[in-house]
């Protein structure tokens, strides 16, 4: 039995069943491979999607604040900061916490 080495790549497939790889393998020479296919839920292709239009998102935004087409910060929506302009207490807040749960100040 010959030695085998494992390299683990994604890739995608094609409406027509061919794979292309997402990075190239690492091999010194030209080999024979074996090839295991591990198919991904669509799930994938959504995150991809959701990628790019981030991507886009920022890029006009990104435009936007170069042109000097800012929003001022009370235009967002107060559901984006609940805590705002809420009152909050702290009873001593510089006072160590559960210090019982610690395993090595037992």
């Amino acid at each position: 039995m010959s030695n085998m080495i494992a390299q683990e790549i994604m890739a995608k497939i094609d409406e027509n069943g061919n794979i292309s790889l997402e990075t190239p393998l690492m091999v010194n020479k030209p080999s024979r491979v074996k090839l295991i296919v591990l198919f991904i839920e669509d799930e994938l292709d959504e995150d991809d999607e959701s990628k790019e239009s981030v991507l886009e998102s920022l890029k006009i935004s990104l435009q936007e604040a170069k042109a000097g087409k800012v929003h001022p910060i009370s235009e967002f929506d107060d559901n984006l900061y609940p805590l705002r302009g809420k009152v909050i207490h702290y009873d001593d807040p510089t006072e160590p916490v559960a210090l019982e749960d610690w395993e090595c100040l037992q």
